[in-house]
Formats: structure tokens, sequence, C-alpha cells
């Protein structure tokens, strides 16, 4: 009787030992099933964000579409309507438009009427001293130091000479361990890598300017679509009153129509227009939590459009 009571608490042990190891599988097992859903769930998010975020680039492009056609129509209407101007049907706004799921915003701007960072400096390493000059002025009115356009300079022209008291060569971007560039700028936004120049800066800058693409010829700027601000900078002897009641007044068919409007002459060594060349495409598309901020820059050749740069706002 003792050895069979013994034998029974050995099989109890040998079958709590068991239970115990079960048990254990048992919790390792859920462990690594919560965790394999935890982690499929992850995917599954991961997988809808990326296709919401999809369908939101794709949506973006259908905004640049429709901006290309109306800029198109316009241009089949040039004999009637012989400049490009403001009160157009291309440089309305679009109200936002909802699609199923999302919604999609898009406006066009003429990129004429800004001042073009890359006619700064030409191939040969000159400095334009009517758009050095300009650019000092735009500055000064937004209350930004004139002299950062020293060292934009210096960012693009291509030699080792500081120009100016604001210049800043390679000896200036030593300590972040970077050089300048010594070329034009591909967009806008690279006046952030150019020293001085803040975030905060460059978004007060950004309504004002572009960056032609280097090797396209320069474009003139358009007098019925530049800010106030920009023809301020480039008819500097013009009191505000004047170019307030400029704008008021246009657009114009023609640059001597608009000089004598203004009251002004051509700035030696800028060209003017009544027309444009340059577009910028703001298209903003949102699908559930995805969003997608894209800013294509097109040139209009005769009634083509063609998408010459994009770029992903914010990244």
């Amino acid at each position: 009787m003792a050895r069979a009571g013994a034998r029974g608490a050995r099989d109890l042990r040998g079958k709590g030992a068991a239970l115990i190891v079960v048990l254990g599988l048992l919790a390792v097992l859920a462990a690594v099933a919560a965790e394999a859903a935890w982690s499929t769930t992850r995917m599954l998010a991961r997988a809808e964000g990326l296709a919401a975020r999809m369908r939101a680039d794709w949506a973006a492009r259908s905004a640049l579409a429709l901006a290309a056609l109306a800029l198109s129509e316009d241009a089949r209407h040039a004999s009637e309507t012989p400049y490009d101007g403001l009160d157009e049907p291309w440089a309305q706004p679009a109200p936002p438009y909802p699609v199923d799921g999302g919604v999609i915003t898009g406006r066009v701007e003429d990129a004429s009427g800004k001042l073009d960072l890359n006619s700064l400096v030409d191939p040969r390493g000159r400095v334009n001293p009517a758009l050095n000059q300009a650019l000092r002025r735009l500055f000064a009115l937004l209350e930004i130091d004139p002299l950062l356009v020293d060292a934009l300079i210096d960012w693009i022209d291509r030699d080792d000479q500081p120009f100016g008291p604001g210049g800043a060569e390679d000896a200036s971007y030593v300590a972040e361990g970077r050089r300048v560039k010594n070329a034009p700028l591909d967009t806008v936004d690279e006046l952030g890598a150019v020293m001085g120049f803040t975030p905060e800066i460059v978004a007060r800058l950004k309504p004002y300017l572009w960056a032609r693409p280097p090797q396209a010829a320069p474009a003139a700027v358009n007098l019925n679509t530049a800010s106030l601000e920009v023809l301020a900078s480039l008819f500097p002897n013009l009191p505000r009153a004047s170019i307030e009641a400029f704008v008021e007044a246009r657009p114009f068919a023609s640059v001597a129509e608009a000089l004598n409007a203004l009251g002004a002459r051509a700035p030696a060594g800028l060209r003017l227009s009544i027309r444009s060349d340059w577009f910028i495409v703001h298209a903003d598309a949102r699908f559930d939590r995805a969003e997608a901020r894209w800013r294509y820059l097109v040139r209009r050749s005769g009634t083509q459009v063609v998408l010459v740069r994009a770029e992903l706002e914010g990244e």
C-alpha cells in the first residue's frame, strides 16, 4: 500500500509537471499568436495607409491634368485674349472636389509673375545687376536682410570669392561639413541650404520667387500677374498708390500699355511681358488620413503643356 501511495504521488507530481509544461506552452503560443495578430494589424494598417497615399498621389495627378487642360484651352483662345492675367479661368482657384473617400483641391500660379532666382547669375558667372537690385528691394520690403542676396549669389556662382559683405563661400560652410553648390538652384526650397536663410525666411520669400530650370532660356516677368511686392521691387521710384492703382486696372494687352499705365520705363536688364509660358500647379488630395500636396512646374508651348518638375511639399 505504501509503494502504491508513493507511485500515486509520483504520478500526480508527473501530471502536475506536465500540466505546467502544457500551460507554459499555451502561454507561449498565446503570446506568439497575439504578436502575430498585432503584426498583421500593423501590416494591414500600413497597407491601408499606403493604399490611401497612392490614391491621394494619383488624385493629385488628376488635378494636374485638369490644370493642364485649362491652360491649353486658354492658349487656344489667345486671339481673343492676347495676354495672361489673373481674370482668366486658369487663374481662379478650384473649389474642393469631393471624390469617393476623399477630396481634391487645386490652383494654378503664374511662375512668370515671380522673380527667377536662376536668372541672377548667368552661365558665365556674371551677376545680373537689375535682378540683383530687385531682389534686394524685395527682401527689404519683406523685412529680410538684403545682404542675404550676397550669400545667394555665392551659392550659385562658380568662383571662390565672397560676393559683398554678406557673401558666403566654402569657408562659411566648413563648420557644417558642407560646401557651396556653385550651380543654379533646383527649387526655391533649396534656399534653406544657403547660409542665413532660415525656414521662416524661405516661407516668406516663396510667394514671390521661382527657380527656372537651368537649361531653359530666361523668362520675362508678366506685368499682368506680378504681385504688388514684385512690381515694387522692379519699379522702386513709383509710389505704392500708383502700383496699387495699376494692379486694380489690369490686365493690359501689351507691355507698352502696361508701362504707360504705370508711368514708368522698363528696367534695364530685365525682360517684361504680358504673357506667360511657365506655371506652378498646386494639387492637394486627401483620402482617409493620407494627404498628398504636390507642386508641379509646367511649361506651356502653344497649346502643349509639359510637366517639367514635381515636388512633394513638406518632404
